[in-house]
């Protein structure tokens, strides 16, 4: 009587629903970053403000990471608070991110009453964290959020500096501004991507 042969365990095919829920979660695994960025704000007074990209208040998220030792940043002060002021009406939740490493609580409520900025909710990221899901890498940045989380704009707050040190005599070009008015109207954002230019984010 012949020997029957046996086919080696390595060498029999696998079968193809073996590879449906494998598939499924490398799909998962690839669309997960495409997510918003959940990161928690958690204001200098420990009051919740909601996540990076879904405001507590309001339907738009609107980042200024500022510093309290970076001339640039401190420069625009002015202007973050008149943005801020201008777009919370409309639905723009203004936040403050500190990303320098050895910031206090005390340290950001006295540059806060030094530049005008106490109006504005000021969170701590001296981890850095907050920076790097919002893709932020210097200060003064602006980084905003749509209604749906989706990331609508990055960059610089206008085009007042050519390039570190080179300032014109006024801006002509107000970037941050232009976003939100088009995010308010239900408008695409015209330039969603601009380069910041100011002090790096270490």
């Amino acid at each position: 009587m012949p020997s029957q042969s046996h086919q080696p365990a390595a060498a029999r095919p696998i079968p193809a629903l073996f590879f449906i829920p494998l598939i499924a979660a490398l799909g998962a695994a690839c669309t997960s970053s495409e997510a918003p960025p959940d990161g928690a704000l958690v204001d200098i007074d420990g009051i919740p403000r909601g996540t990076l990209a879904h405001p507590a208040h309001g339907r738009w998220s609107a980042l200024l990471f500022v510093g309290t030792d970076c001339p640039v940043s401190n420069q625009y002060a002015p202007e973050i608070r008149r943005i801020c002021n201008q777009y919370a009406p409309a639905g723009v939740q203004c936040t403050l991110i500190y990303s320098e490493r050895q910031s206090t609580a005390g340290q950001v409520r006295a540059h806060q009453d030094a530049f005008g900025l106490g109006e504005i909710p000021a969170v701590i990221d001296t981890g850095q964290s907050l920076a790097g899901l919002a893709g932020a890498s210097v200060t003064p940045q602006a980084v905003v959020y749509a209604a749906d989380g989706a990331l609508a704009y990055s960059g610089r707050i206008d085009n007042l500096y050519m390039e570190l040190g080179r300032p014109r005599q006024g801006a002509t070009e107000h970037d941050l501004r232009n976003a939100l008015e088009d995010l308010v109207a239900g408008r695409a954002v015209r330039t969603p991507r601009t380069q910041a230019i100011g002090c790096y984010i270490e």
